[in-house]
């Protein structure tokens, strides 16, 4: 990407999201997934993406439609292209993990070839912590010198972590699932735990 032009970034995927607000570039988001909730000012940008799955249903019907849909090859997820040419991104962030938590970026890259414009997408993919920190290195990079702060607080943090001087956090899991049988099980793990 040109450093010189303004950027405008649609971001699909609510991870990356709150990536691109951590790193000072709130203002160039114009539009985010029907998921994105965080930092709850990105709540008033236009929505590209939605989903036929019922998220009111019980989480067992939740499954069942995700199973459905899968086994038929039907994607789980639509963008809106129609939203997506009027708000002109030069980049759109999608993700290739998985095609059950949001857009997959094949979906995206088909839907982009019928679209003007020549938008740009960025397949944020990370399968480690360091995986993690190359990628976000890699977009920062590629955004150019208008997040130069942000490159610096970036640099930073990934300093901290690694040096292990970062504040310790505490780490909690907690799972919630249905059994084969229908019954709900549920796990929780970890340091910090209260008032479970």
């Amino acid at each position: 990407m040109n450093s010189s032009s303004a950027h405008r970034l649609i971001s699909l995927l609510p991870g990356t999201t709150e990536w691109v607000c951590a790193l000072g570039l709130q203002s160039s988001l114009v539009g985010i997934s029907h998921e994105c909730d965080f930092p709850p000012a990105v709540t008033q940008l236009p929505r590209v993406s939605g989903t036929l799955i019922q998220h009111e249903s019980p989480s067992l019907a939740i499954d069942a439609q995700v199973r459905a849909a899968l086994a038929a090859g039907e994607s789980l997820y639509q963008l809106d292209l129609a939203q997506i040419q009027r708000l002109a991104p030069t980049l759109l962030i999608s993700q290739s993990l998985c095609a059950v938590c949001g857009v997959d970026s094949d979906t995206v890259a088909a839907a982009l070839c019928d679209l003007p414009g020549g938008i740009a997408q960025f397949n944020f993919a990370p399968m480690s912590l360091t995986s993690l920190f190359q990628a976000v290195g890699n977009w920062v990079r590629n955004l150019g010198s208008r997040i130069a702060p942000a490159r610096s607080a970036w640099r930073w943090r990934r300093a901290s972590i690694r040096s292990g001087s970062a504040p310790p956090r505490s780490a909690n899991c907690a799972r919630r699932w249905h059994s084969s049988s229908g019954s709900i099980r549920s796990s929780v793990a970890g340091t910090g735990i209260r008032n479970w």
